[in-house]
């Protein structure tokens, strides 16, 4: 890891553990709604099949056998999201030639993009879906510039959990 990347994870991962802390104090509790409730009843039932993709369902029973809370789910997601997004973050800082005004742009935006904070909010596969995509899309920039037989399997294995959590990875 290059000296550029650490100075910036020792100040975003601070600020985005404070700004997640200020929001969970603004909405304390997950957001549900009715897609959440067949993902729940999936996951309790222990349901192969539903008429959702059963990948979120999956993910929730892992979830659940860690934590009941709501708030573990969310956070979990919300750690996810932003894993994802400090990995493409980190892959543009050190692959491509941006000026120090970009970098701190994206690194602003990483922690106040405030769709990230609801999305990973709401008990639904969409923070889940946008943070394998964005592992997977990190991993293809990464083949890319370097190809190998681990990074072509991992990228087998993420689209497959990408595909289990949303059909339209199908497009």
């Amino acid at each position: 890891m290059t000296i550029s990347i650490r100075r910036y994870l020792s100040v975003l991962l601070p600020l985005m553990t404070l700004c997640w802390i200020l929001f969970k104090c603004c909405y304390p509790c997950a957001d549900f709604f009715t897609d959440s409730y067949t993902y729940i009843g999936a996951a309790a039932d222990r349901s192969v099949i539903s008429y959702r993709p059963i990948g979120y369902s999956l993910f929730l029973r892992a979830m659940h056998r860690l934590s009941s809370s709501d708030t573990f789910l969310v956070t979990i997601q919300y750690l996810l999201v932003q894993a994802a997004s400090l990995c493409l973050f980190a892959f543009l800082v050190r692959h491509c030639d941006l000026s120090r005004w970009a970098k701190r742009v994206l690194a602003a935006w990483l922690v106040l993009d405030p769709l990230v904070y609801y999305t990973s909010n709401i008990v639904s596969s969409d923070a889940l879906f946008l943070a394998l995509s964005l592992f997977w899309f990190t991993l293809l920039l990464q083949l890319m510039r370097r190809p190998t037989w681990g990074g072509m399997v991992l990228q087998w294995l993420l689209l497959v959990m990408i595909f289990y959590d949303r059909y339209a990875a199908l497009f």
